[in-house]
C-alpha cells in the first residue's frame, strides 16, 4: 500500500476517535435520561449489574456506544473512498479505472440493509447505466464474504442486486486497490492507530471518557436513591418516574 493511503487512513481513525471522545465527554443532563425500569428489573441479575456503580457503567457504556457501529460505518465509506481514481459521480463513492473500463462504485460498510435502502441503491445503479453509458456500476461492501450474502439478512441485497456487480469483503478491497492484501493492511492500520490513540497522553480514551460520565451518573443516582446498597434497587424501582 502506498504511504499516502496509510497516512490518510490514520488521519480518518484519529479524527473519528477525537470526535467520539468530544461527543461522549459532553455534559449529560441525567434528569433527561430515559430508562426502562421493567427492562432493568428483568436484566439486572442476568448481566450482573446488581450495584449502583455497575448500573451507572452499564447505562453509560451501553447507551453511548451502541451508535458507534453506524457512525464508524460512515467513516469506513470515507476510508474506502480514498482509493478513488477520479472524483466520483453523484451518489457514488469511488470512480475506478481498470484498463479501458470505468467503474462507478457505491460503498456500504456491511451486508445488513433493509429493502428500501437496497431499492435506492438498485435505482441509482440502473440509472447510472443510462447516464454514463459504457461505464459499469458496482456495489461494494467493506466487510463480509460471498457466503455472508447467502444468510437470511443478505436476502435483500442478493435478490434486488442479482443483475449487478457486487464485491464484498476482501474482494472489495482488492478491487478498489489492486492489492490482494489491502483489506488486511487497512485493518492493521486502523487497529494500530486506535491503540496509539488509546495510549496517547494528548487525549482521553473513549473508555476513560465514559468512565468519568459513569462516575458522575453514580453520584446522581446516590443523590436520587441513596447510597445504601441494600436499599438502592428498592428505592430506584419505587421512586423512578414518580
Amino acid at each position: 500500500m502506498e504511504k499516502k493511503f496509510e497516512i490518510r487512513i490514520r488521519k480518518h481513525v484519529r479524527d473519528y476517535l477525537k470526535k467520539q471522545v468530544e461527543h461522549f465527554g459532553e455534559k449529560i443532563n441525567f434528569q433527561d435520561m430515559i430508562v426502562n425500569p421493567f427492562w432493568l428489573a428483568l436484566i439486572k441479575n442476568q448481566l450482573n449489574i446488581e450495584t449502583k456503580q455497575k448500573l451507572s457503567e452499564f447505562l453509560i457504556f451501553q447507551g453511548k456506544t451502541k451508535g458507534m457501529t453506524g457512525t464508524f460505518g460512515n467513516k469506513l465509506q470515507e476510508i474506502a473512498g480514498e482509493f478513488t481514481h477520479e472524483t466520483p459521480k453523484d451518489g457514488f463513492h469511488l470512480r475506478i479505472k481498470k484498463g479501458q473500463k470505468i467503474y462507478n462504485v457505491i460503498v456500504v460498510s456491511g451486508p445488513q440493509h433493509n429493502t428500501s435502502n437496497v431499492d435506492k441503491y438498485r435505482s441509482k445503479m440502473e440509472n447510472s447505466k443510462k447516464d454514463f453509458p459504457g461505464e459499469i456500476p458496482v456495489f461494494g461492501i467493506c466487510y463480509g464474504s460471498v457466503n455472508t450474502l447467502k444468510l437470511r439478512f443478505g436476502n435483500s441485497i442478493r435478490t434486488a442486486l442479482k443483475n449487478e456487480k457486487i464485491f464484498i469483503g476482501k474482494d472489495f478491497w482488492q478491487f478498489i486497490s489492486g492489492d490482494k492484501d489491502c483489506r488486511d493492511k487497512v485493518l492493521a492500520i486502523i487497529e494500530d492507530e486506535a491503540q496509539k490513540f488509546a495510549e496517547s497522553d494528548e487525549y482521553d480514551s473513549i473508555y476513560d471518557t465514559l468512565l468519568k460520565q459513569s462516575e458522575a451518573l453514580d453520584e446522581y443516582l446516590s443523590e436520587m436513591y441513596g447510597d445504601d446498597p441494600k436499599k438502592f434497587w428498592k428505592n430506584f424501582f419505587r421512586d423512578i418516574y414518580i
